[in-house]
Parts: C-alpha cells; structure tokens; sequence
C-alpha cells in the first residue's frame, strides 16, 4: 500500500488516530486539542478531525505540521519507514515486506579508507568549477583522498549512507586522461542510493538522479535528490532497486532526472518498470544533466518549472475527460453539420454510417447482400471515402462487372462506358484479391495496411463464413468480432461484415437479428445491424401471372410493390429514429436499388 492510501486511510479514522497517538488532548470543535506533540496539556498542537482538511494537524508553538504519517513519526520518534510499519499493524494492513526474505546474496560492509579528509586543493577547486558549494559538500558528506591503492589521486569520495550506515563507496578521479572518467567502487557492498542523508524524513517527493554530482546540484537548487550507484543502463546497473524497494516506500512522488543519452532514457525505462508508473515522474531539463544546468547558470525558477512540468507515465488507456473535449463538442456541432461518415444513397433511408462503426449486413442466402453492398461502397466513393472489398465468394473481375453496371445504369455498357467506370471506381476502391477462405490475421493486417497507407475508411468482408472460422466456433466468431470493432474504433473506419442468416421454413418471411448464423456475440459488438431482403411473394405472384394462373390481384397492382426491402433492425448511434424497414425497387438489367 503506497504512502498516500496510507494517509488517506488514516485521516478516514482521524479523531480514533489522534486519541490514540495524543491520549491527553480534548475534542474543541472539530479539532483534537493538545499542548504539543509530546503530548501534554494545552492548546498549540491542532489535529483536523473533519472537512476539507481532515487529517492536517499543525503545531502552532514549533512550527511543525503535515498529515497524519508525520503526527505519527514525529509523536513516537521513528523514521518514516518504522512509522509506516506501525501504522500497517495499528490499521491491519498486510505488509509482504514485513515477511522475512531470503537472503541470496551477503554484502561487505566498506571500510572508509585512511586519510579522507574534507575535499581541499584540486577537489575543492573541481567541485566548485561545477559550482558546488560548501552546503551540499558537507550534507553529502563528501570527502577527498591522495591516494587509492597506491594509484595518486587526488580522488573524490562519495559514502553512500542509509540509516546511518555507511553501505558503498566510490571514487572519482579529478583527473580525465583522454577525456575519460576514472571511478572507482568498493567490490561486493550492497548498492543503495547516494544521498539519503541530503533528504528530510518527511519529505514525500524526491529527485533521482543518473550521478552524485547531479543530485547535489538538484540540493543547490533547494531539491531534496539522491543518485543511482551505477549509472544509466539496464539490468544489473539498477540492481539498487531490489535493496532500496522498501525504503522508497515513504516517497508519494519519485522524479526520475536522469540523463538524456540513451543510457539515460533506458535508465528511466527500467526504473518505472520495477518501481511502478504510478508514482514515477519523468523530468526533462534544459541541459543534459543538473550538473551541467547549474554550471550554465539555469536558474532556479526554470528548474522548479521543469520539475512541476515533469510528465506521469499513466498507461495509454487511463485518459482524463478533458482529452475528449474537441471530439464532444463536435458530436454537438460537427463540421460541415455532419458526424464524420457518409450517407446511404436512398434519400428515404436516413441513415449515416458513422467513423468507427461496425454493420453486420445479413439475409437469406440469394437476396443481393453482395450487389447492395456494392452499390454503397460506389456511393461511398462518391461521398470521397475510399474501400477495400473483401469479397471471397466471387472473382475480382464479377464483383467489378456488377459495379460497373451499377454505375453505368445498363447490363450491357460499350468499352468506353466500361473503361471510364473502372477509372471512376479505381480511385477510390482495392481488391483484397483472395477467393476461398481467408486468415483473418492477414485479412486485418491488409486493412490497416491500407488505412495507413492510402486513408482507406471503408472495409467489406463478404463473408464471416470464409475468414477461417467454423460455424460452430462461437469464442472464436466473437473474439474476431471483437478485433474488427477495436480496429473499427482506434483508426476512426467503418466495416461492413457480411453474416449469412439460419436457414428457415420459407423464404416468403424476412430475417431479423435473431436469425443472424453465428453466435448471438456477433449482433451484440455491432453498431448496426442490415438485413437485405427480395420481396419473394411479389416474385411468385408475377411468376404466377407469367404461367397464366390467376390472382387475387392485377399485374399492375403487384408491379407496384416493392422488389426489395433494407430492414435496420439495430442502430446504436440514431436508435429508434434509424431502425425500420425502407422499400426499394431492383432493376434487374442494371443491378441497381432505387427509390421509385
């Protein structure tokens, strides 16, 4: 449980939590009352029981303040981390760090070698040419040496400190022969984090940084920071983190300052890796590293901006409401009046296929789902929305022949109706040229292809039954489904998924959405649900009049019906406005659905 929750849970029980830890103070309002944190009689020391600030106490007679975490520090004298331990038991909170783990590997405890003195000469004059001041030399505690295993210094020495104890030492060099770095590190001590002494212990936010001089130039700007041990770089150069893991525990807020070389940046990724995004914070400067902004003279009120600037790293799905807020306004106001999409070509059927939809387009096997959807993705063209057909039931050149007589509004067009007609629907459709069954996997990897490369909207796969997935096959109909109505939505497209319907008792009565073959799954994931359907008694009444039988009604009257009908038995974006049946008539010599 991070140390936020851990307050917050606190302050939840907050008059309980301050009897507990102040026994001797008083209820006055909504405030428990005492003389200080030690505890006596009097009025100084306040404790917020209720409201907006419930769980903020505040020692008016010293000055000291904060949540709840620090009362409880500070009252019995622990460290952040032995108070965060107490605090666990005190509210039942199951701690896997409180399991004693097995220790894999034993560490040396170093010995500060003989003759660190204070940094004077060559290693006072380098540090303060990186303008470091006594200030930070002396809360880092470090030190100079003449000598390091009889190779002449004068070397710099870093104690890395925890709890009091020193645990690991390195050496700098002051020199660079070649421009290089020389360190130097004692061998098998437990790498922790350079600088625990430069950070207060009730500070919830610290700085970590990629080197022991950038984290005391991050202290000269008034930021507590401590440095990594090894560097940039992955794997064993972030072994500190398996030591350091639960001392980091009292820290709301990590911001990870490292450098920007490419070291430096997969530094950052293995360090939120371990630790967690949550807390982590990704701080970019105006120089490579502190050190070199403070040597430029950055001043402090770029660097404190820098750091109120530093980026989280929540996952991609995890977005606030304002991120929206462009798209929101324009399903009020859309540009142009319209949500982003095309219009069917039939004015008395006001529907609009919307970006970022999925239409399963069913009916009896026969009844022109194939010819109707290539008369929409011809108006689609016009409407400047570009397609791939999927069609895997039917040659490339048939499906280009009916479209052709669509366009040219005859069966039998001459070659330059028909040359003109290709050229016109060359430019905005492709073929995903594949007859028989299809792996899917491809099929999608095509249509992103053509997204991204040539901004196709439009996607037709003709049909279910042919992308390689049995009838019977339910999970795995609707995990792809699934995928086609997520591709659907993250690339803003429209795909059209033909689903043959169950065979019925008669073709005399329309399908609906129960009828779809497949898994119920299917009409569930789409946004719009067709059915295509040819008006078959209208068919058997005329035949029936061609065979010279009698009927109730006159050729005339029959000619009037309707030949087909487009059912919208689901439409998630308009609903009720939208769902209905729309008649058409069919002209059997063009292929063409018309209104009258």
């Amino acid at each position: 449980m991070e140390i936020s929750e851990i307050s917050n849970r606190l302050a939840a029980q907050a008059e309980l939590v301050a009897r507990h830890l102040l026994p001797g103070g008083k209820m006055i309002g909504r405030e428990w009352v005492v003389g200080s944190t030690g505890g006596e009689a009097g009025k100084s020391c306040k404790i917020c029981t209720v409201g907006n600030k419930v769980g903020v106490w505040a020692d008016f007679a010293t000055g000291d303040g904060g949540d709840l975490v620090d009362l409880w520090r500070i009252v019995r004298g622990l460290t952040t981390g032995e108070a965060l331990q107490e605090i666990k038991d005190y509210l039942g909170v199951f701690d896997p760090a409180s399991i004693p783990k097995k220790q894999t590997k034993t560490y040396r405890k170093p010995q500060r070698p003989a003759g660190v003195q204070k940094p004077e000469d060559k290693v006072r004059k380098y540090l303060e040419g990186r303008k470091l001041t006594a200030k930070s030399i002396d809360v880092y505690k470090v030190g100079s040496l003449d000598s390091l295993n009889g190779q002449a210094g004068p070397w710099i020495v870093f104690p890395f400190i925890r709890d009091g104890d020193l645990t690991f030492i390195k050496y700098l060099h002051v020199e660079r022969p070649e421009g290089k770095k020389v360190i130097r590190a004692e061998k098998d001590c437990q790498p922790v984090l350079f600088g625990w002494e430069a950070v207060p212990d009730n500070v919830r936010q610290v700085a970590i940084c990629e080197g022991e001089l950038d984290a005391m130039s991050l202290f000269e700007y008034g930021l507590p920071a401590m440095s990594v041990p090894f560097g940039g770089g992955k794997g064993a150069k972030q072994q500190w983190i398996e030591q350091e893991f639960e001392h980091l525990d009292r820290f709301a807020e990590i911001y990870l300052c490292m450098d920007s070389d490419e070291e430096g940046q997969v530094a950052v990724k293995e360090i939120v890796r371990r630790i967690g995004p949550h807390r982590c914070r990704i701080v970019e400067l105006p120089r490579k590293d502190a050190n070199q902004c403070l040597m430029d003279g950055i001043g402090p009120a770029e660097i404190l901006e820098c750091f109120k600037q530093a980026k989280s790293l929540d996952p991609e799905e995890l977005r606030k409401p304002k991120t929206y807020e462009r798209e929101v306004i324009e399903l009020f106001y859309p540009a142009g009046g319209k949500k982003p999409g095309f219009d069917l070509p039939w004015d008395k059927v006001p529907i609009r296929l919307l970006n970022g939809e999925v239409s399963i387009w069913t009916g009896i096997n026969g009844h022109g789902k194939s010819v109707f959807l290539g008369q929409i993705m011809r108006a689609a063209g016009k409407q400047r929305h570009k397609s791939v057909i999927a069609s895997f039931e039917m040659s490339p050149e048939r499906t280009l022949e009916r479209m052709v007589k669509q366009g040219a509004g005859e069966a039998q067009p001459e070659r330059n109706i028909i040359l003109d007609e290709i050229l016109d629907i060359n430019r905005t459709m492709w073929i995903f040229d594949l007859i028989g069954t299809a792996k899917k996997e491809r099929l999608l990897e095509v249509f992103k292809y053509a997204h991204q490369r040539y901004g196709v909207t439009q996607f037709v796969i003709d049909s279910l039954m042919k992308c390689g997935i049995n009838e019977d096959d339910y999970n795995s109909q609707k995990t792809f489904v699934d995928t086609l109505c997520d591709f659907a939505k993250r690339a803003q497209v429209h795909v059209h998924l033909v689903a043959h319907s169950r065979k019925g008792g008669s073709e005399l009565d329309p399908p609906n959405k129960m009828d779809v073959k497949g898994t119920g799954a299917l009409t569930d994931l789409a946004d719009n649900l067709f059915c295509v359907y040819r008006n078959k008694r209208k068919e058997k009444e005329i035949e029936a009049l061609n065979n010279g039988q009698g009927g109730k009604r006159a050729r005339e009257e029959i000619l009037q019906d309707y030949d087909a009908f487009l059912i919208c038995d689901k439409s998630r974006e308009s609903g009720g406005d939208a769902e209905g049946t729309y008649g058409l008539y069919f002209n059997k010599q063009s292929l063409l659905y018309t209104e009258g």
